[in-house]
């Protein structure tokens, strides 16, 4: 604080401690010895080291910040000269310049020379007597000094004369017996109840909040089945040659799952769509003789998974049972109309999500990859991790590419003639897939 003021001092301009003295009239301090004699000779260790700071950097009285010296003054009694003076001067600035004071009644017009007399002669007592309760006998004419007070007080109060904080205990003898208050005992089958009232209230906030949470849940699950219903209605009316289904697709990782509309054809090929009919993915069938097909038969069975080769699985999770059977009933479908076999596993779930590969799957996979790959054409030492098993680096190392996989690792879009010529000349066996 001491430094802040020192500073804002300078901010605003403040003068040197001299001139300050000068403007408010006071002599001048030329020794620091002279500033406040009563508190050096009280402590000659601090004009000492005073002085000896002066000696070693120039520094005089004419240099020393107005706040500084300032502080120097204050005695016993108070401010110093030029602290009085100051507070002085502003009490006064402050009093004249108040249009509302009493003292200026003769430019006001407030008050008569007789208000003005009967407001000098008031005293605290009589504020306090007039807007309180308190009478005359009791409380003395100066508030301030207690003579005669019923609340007698025989010495000086010392720590020898205070009591400990602990109360007594019952049984061991003491001057003066604090008393305490005991609501507990007696009503013990009063507090027992209140706090059981207020714990079943609390468990039944939790039960309301939680059927209230499960009521809102069936509902937007009968308000999604409903809207799914009609867009597969309308979809499939729509798309000649091509069966729709919405589902909710699971990839896995941060971004779990996302509702999406998978179409059937036309050919070998199935499209994943997301809500505003953009392609997220295609899925090539041209080069597949069969599809393996993972059925959960535990809980709902809503979960069904497509297992493409090469390529991380489809895995779409359906609301009701008749999503599901759909689902399960268009792609045998369609599957049968291309020439393609169907080969359906039920399993539980547990065991399903062990069998297949998610989207984030993967991304991990293609990430250690693009590691390898780029270690060994820079020719970097150790381009294997050491904690990656055999099995892991030749799955790695021989994992094969999509069009949309290449054309993300261009950060170019799948369908642009750059892709399409550098992708057609790479995939000389006319797979769809490059490694």
């Amino acid at each position: 604080l001491m430094a802040l003021n020192i500073q804002r001092g300078r901010d605003h301009g403040l003068p040197d401690y001299n001139t300050a003295r000068r403007e408010y009239g006071l002599d001048r301090t030329d020794n620091f010895s002279d500033i406040n004699p009563t508190l050096f000779a009280q402590d000659p260790e601090l004009l000492a080291n005073i002085t000896a700071f002066a000696a070693a950097h120039n520094w005089t009285t004419d240099k020393c910040d107005i706040w500084v010296c300032g502080l120097l003054e204050t005695t016993e009694r108070g401010p110093g000269p030029l602290f009085r003076a100051v507070i002085k001067d502003q009490f006064e600035r402050i009093r004249d310049g108040d249009r509302f004071w009493f003292e200026n009644y003769k430019q006001n017009g407030l008050f008569t020379e007789d208000e003005v007399a009967q407001i000098r002669n008031l005293t605290l007592f009589d504020i306090i007597s007039s807007i309180t309760n308190i009478t005359d006998m009791d409380m003395q004419q100066d508030v301030f000094i207690a003579t005669e007070s019923p609340c007698f007080q025989p010495k000086q109060l010392s720590q020898l004369d205070m009591e400990p904080c602990t109360p007594d205990r019952l049984g061991q003898s003491a001057d003066f017996k604090r008393q305490t208050f005991d609501y507990f005992s007696g009503s013990e089958w009063s507090y027992a109840l209140s706090f059981g009232a207020m714990g079943l209230f609390i468990v039944g906030c939790i039960m309301v909040l939680v059927c209230l949470a499960q009521r809102r849940k069936m509902e937007e699950m009968k308000k999604r089945i409903e809207q799914r219903k009609d867009q597969t209605t309308k979809a499939t009316r729509r798309e000649s040659g091509a069966s729709t289904i919405l589902a909710s697709e699971y990839v896995g990782g941060k971004e779990g799952e996302h509702s999406v509309q998978v179409m059937l054809g036309p050919g070998k090929e199935m499209k994943v769509l997301d809500q505003c009919k953009n392609t997220m993915r295609i899925i090539d069938l041209k080069n597949h003789a069969r599809l393996d097909v993972y059925l959960a038969v535990d809980g709902t069975g809503t979960m069904l998974a497509m297992k493409i080769p090469k390529e991380y699985d489809l895995i779409l999770q359906f609301d009701t049972m008749g999503e599901h059977t759909f689902c399960l009933r268009e792609l045998e479908k369609f599957l049968g109309q291309e020439g393609l076999g169907c080969n359906k596993h039920e399993m539980k779930s547990k065991e399903l999500m062990a069998k297949v590969k998610t989207k984030a799957d993967r991304q991990k996979q293609l990430e250690k990859f693009f590691r390898i790959n780029f270690s060994q054409a820079f020719d970097e030492d150790n381009p294997v991790d050491e904690r990656m098993s055999f099995r892991e680096a030749q799955e790695v190392l021989s994992c094969e590419l999509t069009k949309a996989e290449f054309a993300q690792c261009l950060s170019m879009k799948p369908d642009s003639l750059f892709v399409e010529q550098m992708f057609n000349l790479t995939d000389k066996d006319g797979s769809g897939y490059i490694n």
